[in-house]
């Protein structure tokens, strides 16, 4: 079984979130479960604007935590600056008999050269960054389930449409992990550090490799699913080796942005 932590957001982080649609689309379009897909399509009932506590989770735990952690540490940091700006220079919060000085612990003097317009300006900069960085995890991520399909194919493992659009179509964390239970698939020896690509990309080759063996009426034993992942490890390598150059980079850039706010 995965070890899935439970990352406590509470409602105020939440309809915060809700103002950020770019991210919060992102959110709902990478945790979302299969089967919850294909029910928003044949169901047409207003979505609410607030993320669930299974979709933080999701997004927190899942591949693209190195890409969610980091653009919710930034938009965070305009937040706390533009809501301690508001308090400092809205009349309805100075004339309130519970005015609190220095709100939320930032200095008088860094918000009274704070800008309103500043803030914006770095918003709408963030916003671009986001979309420009989360493009860029999307065409590594072709790049690398084509990479593990030729693998595969080297194999002799032919996959059928169905499990070529399983393991190409994108699954949320804990949906992979309930897939594994129900299977009955014994879940393998993953790294301690925070799950990422590499991880999911094991988990789903594991998945298509239990079909395609079952389907071809060929022992799907533990053996014989780990002896074809072995041949997948230089791919998997080359992949954990890629995706820790992206994060660090955009983690870089990010810092870049927001280093005007970080008091």
């Amino acid at each position: 079984m995965i070890e899935l932590s439970n990352h406590f957001t509470g409602t105020y982080a939440k309809n915060l979130l809700a103002d950020w649609t770019v991210l919060t689309q992102l959110i709902r379009q990478q945790t979302a479960w299969v089967k919850d897909t294909i029910n928003v399509k044949n169901e047409m009932g207003a979505i609410s604007p607030l993320l669930t506590d299974q979709q933080m989770n999701d997004a927190l735990n899942g591949p693209f935590q190195q890409f969610f952690k980091p653009h919710l540490q930034a938009y965070a940091a305009i937040a706390k600056i533009e809501t301690a700006l508001t308090i400092s220079k809205e009349e309805s919060f100075k004339e309130s008999e519970h005015n609190i000085p220095n709100p939320l612990g930032i200095p008088d003097t860094f918000l009274a050269k704070m800008e309103f317009s500043t803030l914006k300006e770095l918003h709408n900069k963030l916003v671009a960054l986001t979309q420009e960085h989360h493009t860029a995890w999307e065409s590594e991520i072709q790049n690398w389930t084509k990479s593990l399909l030729q693998e595969l194919k080297k194999n002799n493992l032919t996959l059928s449409d169905l499990e070529l659009q399983d393991f190409t179509i994108n699954q949320p964390i804990s949906e992979l992990n309930d897939r594994f239970l129900n299977l009955k698939i014994a879940f393998p020896k993953l790294s301690k550090t925070d799950f990422d690509f590499a991880q999911y990309y094991t988990l789903k080759a594991m998945l298509a490799i239990h079909s395609a063996l079952s389907r071809s009426q060929m022992p799907n034993t533990e053996a014989a699913i780990e002896k074809i992942v072995k041949t997948l490890h230089p791919t998997l390598k080359s992949i954990h080796k890629t995706e820790k150059v992206i994060s660090q980079a955009q983690e870089k850039a990010l810092k870049e942005l927001t280093a005007s706010v970080i008091v």
